[in-house]
């Protein structure tokens, strides 16, 4: 594709080429050590869909899976979104579950049992400039308080799951009804009764920093996006179209002078 332009020089000051990763993956572990999550098995006695059926009344949880996730909806709302997250927390290999009630997400981790929930606009800030009302154990989600932000707030920082509060927060709005999402632990896949599964392979879909994190490449600009996270492209792309960078406009003009 550089060639194309006359050579990889030529192409780097005639465009502006951006590479980005789809997602990272984390190693899972081989079928003898258990790392398929039946979901189905673990739900038993609720009436899950299955594949191929339409969902009637009677229809209990319907499962959507992508490898180390999966949303779990509550179909007809005859149990709550807590009580279906309790017997799928009872599997330590499941990492987290979270939703949302009331105006609040609550997340709930398997093996330590901690929990917290929150809410966008209160008075913790994060690296993003957002803004959270949080209460319970912050170290559900691995985040670190830090020192006041100047506005009567204080800061948090995320660890192990980069941005979390607003991955979660925009999953569980992403679309209507009552659902919950669940993650897997490292070398943990989950699945339904027609998943594709990758014993010994890889996995992705989770919200840790082995599948968060991607290459980025940019090259033919002097401009970043505002912040390192997906979600900023798109402003960043339009930005690039509207109008060029000083850097770009004097590559132009350098090369209208060379010619």
């Amino acid at each position: 594709m550089l060639q194309a332009f006359g050579s990889p020089e030529q192409a780097l000051d005639e465009a502006v080429i951006i590479i980005a990763g789809d997602s990272g993956m984390t190693q899972l572990l081989p079928a003898d050590q258990h790392s398929e999550i039946d979901l189905p098995a673990i739900l038993n006695g609720y009436r899950i869909l299955r594949p191929g059926e339409r969902p009637t009344d009677e229809t209990d949880v319907i499962l959507a899976v992508n490898e180390t996730m999966a949303y779990v909806y509550n179909a007809n709302g005859k149990y709550s979104l807590l009580e279906i997250a309790g017997k799928l927390l009872k599997d330590n290999r499941i990492d987290m579950a979270a939703w949302k009630d009331d105006g609040w997400i609550h997340v709930t981790r398997s093996s330590s049992g901690k929990k917290l929930k929150y809410r966008a606009d209160g008075p913790f800030s994060d690296t993003y400039g957002q803004k959270w009302e949080i209460e319970g154990d912050m170290d559900a989600l691995n985040l670190k308080a830090g020192k006041n932000d100047g506005d009567g707030g204080q800061s948090i920082s995320y660890g192990e799951f980069p941005d979390v509060l607003q991955r979660l927060a925009s999953a569980l709005h992403s679309h209507a009804g009552s659902y919950m999402v669940i993650t897997s632990k490292p070398g943990y896949e989950l699945k339904d009764q027609s998943s594709p599964t990758h014993e010994g392979g890889g996995g992705h879909g989770s919200i840790r920093k082995k599948e968060s994190l991607v290459p980025l490449i940019i090259c033919g600009t002097d401009r970043e996006p505002r912040y390192l996270r997906v979600i900023d492209l798109k402003a960043f792309l339009l930005d690039l179209l509207v109008e060029p960078s000083q850097g770009e406009k004097q590559r132009k003009i350098d090369g209208e002078t060379a010619r």
